[in-house]
């Protein structure tokens, strides 16, 4: 499957990619309600708590005392920054800075991001400074992994290769969408931001469709979140397709060529 275009215009964001090493950490997990948070704390625990699930959110709470030794200031301000990889089953990672920001220099730093469909999630964290001081906290090299639930609703996956998968029989109730924002070449950024949305129209029977935001331009971050689409009872098809843009007027479709995608049952 290819997109189809409606402006040739194309701004490509390129993760980052590491190699780690650290000290040593433990790490302990409890279970609560859906929604997920994991605490890298400064004695160098990890404590996951609840569950982490698609459609759901992960939050992080990272202490900058992990990472300490690269503080290289300059002219008054500071030289150095933290970063946190977030990488879902082995995907190339996404880079977060965790600080400096917002003015915050030290204690305790906090990021959430939406779950997509995926069995695991791998971080590790990365700080370095202006003077050539590199740090990792990554486990010895391995990442800190932790285990994704399964959807418990049948999914269609829109995969950054290509493929559409459905896991699942689609049928009456809901089913989840999941969208690799790989697909999308309308990809640009402003300031260090992304700055570019991906919005899903399903559409039942050829009806009017519903619209719902996969990325926005606002926290894309190169995630997407899941979305829920509500099946009606009896035979139905159920068609879906993408619309892309960014800040600079970049506009494409992900389509099949126009034709949508479609699933029956």
């Amino acid at each position: 499957m290819k997109l189809f275009f409606i402006s040739p215009a194309m701004v490509l964001l390129v993760a980052c990619g590491a190699s780690p090493e650290t000290a040593s950490e433990s790490a302990k997990a409890t279970t609560s309600a859906p929604g997920a948070t994991i605490e890298f704390a400064k004695d160098w625990s990890v404590t996951q708590t609840g569950t982490i699930a698609p459609a759901e959110s992960l939050t992080f709470r990272y202490d900058l005392s992990r990472l300490s030794k690269c503080r290289a200031v300059e002219y008054g301000q500071p030289a150095w920054a933290v970063l946190a990889y977030v990488s879902f089953d082995g995907r190339a990672p996404t880079a977060l800075v965790l600080a400096p920001q917002h003015g915050v220099t030290s204690g305790v730093v906090e990021q959430t991001i939406p779950v997509p469909v995926a069995s695991d999630v791998a971080l590790w964290f990365y700080a370095s400074d202006d003077h050539g001081c590199v740090e990792w906290d990554s486990q010895f090299g391995q990442n800190f992994h932790f285990s994704i639930a399964k959807s418990q609703r049948p999914t269609i996956r829109f995969g950054g290769d290509w493929q559409n998968r459905v896991d699942g029989a689609v049928g009456p109730g809901t089913v989840l969408v999941d969208y690799d924002p790989s697909r999308a070449p309308c990809h640009s950024t402003y300031n260090g931001n992304d700055a570019y949305s991906v919005t899903m129209y399903a559409s039942i029977d050829g009806q009017t469709p519903t619209a719902q935001n996969m990325v926005t331009q606002v926290d894309a971050r190169n995630f997407a979140t899941p979305r829920y689409v509500s099946l009606p009872q009896g035979d139905h098809s159920l068609s879906i397709w993408f619309e892309n843009s960014d800040s600079y007027g970049c506009h494409a479709w992900d389509s099949d060529y126009g034709a949508n995608y479609s699933f029956g049952y």
